[in-house]
């Protein structure tokens, strides 16, 4: 639910995205800020956050590419690159979830914005958590869950796998052997396919956002 109430030489910005509310007053006035104001301390209004979701899905889009880019060009399995292959994709569906939650996480400067955001981590279940059911029906993602060390991400249309990004970074302290699957190329292909599609619906919702008046 969106809404907004226009008030003298403000905007209040009301987004409701399950149970959370952002609620975000933008000064119309726009205010000079002092040179001896540094980055960090920025407040952090809805256009700056609409900003931010921006480069982080830019960021998420180039990543993909890039993944899809290697499926096409190395057909075979190779368990000497999947690891960077794993490794990539979990970062980048993290940031896809994340390009939602900085639009509503609780801070009021930049350095709170990023201290928040460090603090839900990489856990792509927790982010689903702080995001709620509503928000993740949006951008087309019906249940996220986790078994095994790998989280399965269901959306209308497919499964995403992806791999819990601290447990393949760091596998080596159990000295733990991965089965490689014949089926293994075909499940990151889906992945990926899968990725682009909520890829395509945050940018939309975020279209939505950066359309309104400021």
């Amino acid at each position: 639910m969106l809404t907004l109430s226009l008030r003298k030489n403000s905007l209040l910005f009301i987004r409701t995205i399950g149970k959370n509310t952002l609620m975000v007053k933008n000064d119309l006035s726009k205010r000079q800020l002092s040179s001896e104001e540094k980055y960090h301390k920025f407040i952090v209004d809805v256009q700056e956050r609409i900003k931010i979701a921006f480069r982080i899905t830019s960021r998420v889009s180039t990543g993909f590419d890039f993944i899809e880019n290697y499926l096409v060009e190395n057909p075979k399995t190779d368990p000497a690159y999947l690891r960077s292959i794993y490794i990539l994709l979990s970062f980048y569906f993290e940031l896809l979830l994340k390009a939602r939650l900085v639009l509503i996480i609780k801070a009021t400067t930049k350095n709170d914005l990023e201290t928040a955001l460090r603090k839900v981590s990489h856990d792509i279940v927790e982010i689903g958590k702080h995001l709620g059911d509503e928000e993740l029906s949006q951008i087309g993602i019906t249940e996220i869950s986790e078994k095994d060390k790998e989280y399965q991400v269901d959306t209308l249309s497919g499964v995403a796998r992806i791999k819990n990004f601290a447990d393949i970074r760091y596998d080596f302290i159990e000295n733990r052997i991965r089965i490689v699957s014949s089926t293994e190329h075909l499940i990151l292909k889906k992945s990926v396919e899968v990725g682009y599609e909520i890829l395509k619906k945050v940018k939309i919702e975020n279209e939505i956002l950066r359309s309104l008046p400021s």
